[in-house]
């Protein structure tokens, strides 16, 4: 599988483009391993969104550089949400734990959104090798979660270290 350094990959991206490929980044020192026929935009300097052909399937991946600018990158991103998910609310508290070997907190939330898709959505805030930290959200329509459940696991199971 082709290594391209996630962050040259991100500035060479000027709006979608199709991946299947291993990505890392080696300010945060980790790599993952994109899923096929996903498309990525670039929002901003941190933030990269990955959407899946149906439009059923998104990631968020949010970059920071300490607890403090993950914490307020995290609540932006749930207020951004609660804009398109009025409904938002979490269905498990959150957990700390182990993923890849890295330090992760993992919770889980639910509504429906303003077009009246029932969405789920789970995040994992990663402390990267780096000392940094990504969040990464997924959010699935519920309707549909059973057909991706494998790759949404696949690619959360991707994300480790370098």
């Amino acid at each position: 599988m082709k290594k391209v350094c996630f962050a040259a990959f991100v500035l060479c991206a000027l709006s979608s483009v199709a991946l299947a490929d291993e990505v890392g980044d080696p300010d945060l020192k980790i790599k993952m391993d994109t899923p096929a026929g996903y498309k990525m935009e670039k929002q901003g300097e941190n933030k990269i969104i990955l959407t899946d052909p149906k439009d059923e399937v998104q990631f968020f991946l949010i970059k920071a550089a300490d607890q403090k600018a993950a914490d307020a990158a995290l609540g932006e991103f749930e207020q951004s949400l609660k804009t398109a998910i009025p409904d938002l609310h979490p269905t498990m508290k959150p957990a700390t734990g182990k993923q890849n070997g890295m330090d992760a907190v993992h919770m889980k939330m639910e509504g429906t959104t303003t077009a009246k898709d029932a969405t789920k959505i789970a995040v994992v805030i990663y402390k990267t090798p780096s000392g940094k930290f990504l969040i990464v959200a997924g959010a699935v329509k519920a309707k549909a979660l059973g057909a991706h459940a494998a790759e949404v696991k696949k690619f959360i199971d991707s994300i480790r270290p370098i």
